[in-house]
């Protein structure tokens, strides 16, 4: 195969890729029926008690009840992609510019960026301290 035909391949390949994202645009946005029907397919154990979606409808926080700790969840594609993070998960919160950046040690599982407001960032902040607390409920001291 010489370098003319791969090159003309590869621009091939990229030209019906460009197409079929034109023709068939992912228009998959988060809401609460849907995440509530995805977390009883991946989790049929575990119920939603609040469900916190950000701006762009790309991630969600889903915090359970029965203080079963939070399930965050991130669009990929047409698809939804759950973690359940259990009391005791450690879960760091880093401020971004257009809300907070959720990340855990574990290294198969990405960061998660949340793009919220003021309200929805403090929201985030104390359902992430519930995995700090014993049995998952905060209680003031």
């Amino acid at each position: 195969m010489s370098l003319l035909q791969l090159l003309g391949s590869v621009i091939a390949v990229f030209i019906v890729a460009a197409i079929a994202r034109w023709l068939f645009p992912v228009r998959f946005r988060l809401d609460d029926a849907h995440l509530r029907h995805e977390l009883d397919r991946v989790y049929p154990d575990l119920t939603a008690e609040e469900i916190l979606i950000d701006q762009a409808g790309d991630a969600a926080l889903l915090r359970l009840s029965g203080g079963m700790g939070l399930v965050a969840v991130r669009r990929l594609g047409d698809k939804a992609v759950l973690r359940h993070w259990a009391p005791g998960t450690k879960v760091t919160a880093a401020p971004a510019p257009t809300g907070l950046v959720l990340d855990t040690d574990d290294f198969t599982e990405p960061k998660i960026t949340l793009a919220l407001d003021a309200e929805g960032v403090a929201r985030a902040e104390s359902w992430l301290a519930l995995l700090d607390a014993p049995n998952g409920h905060a209680h003031a001291a």
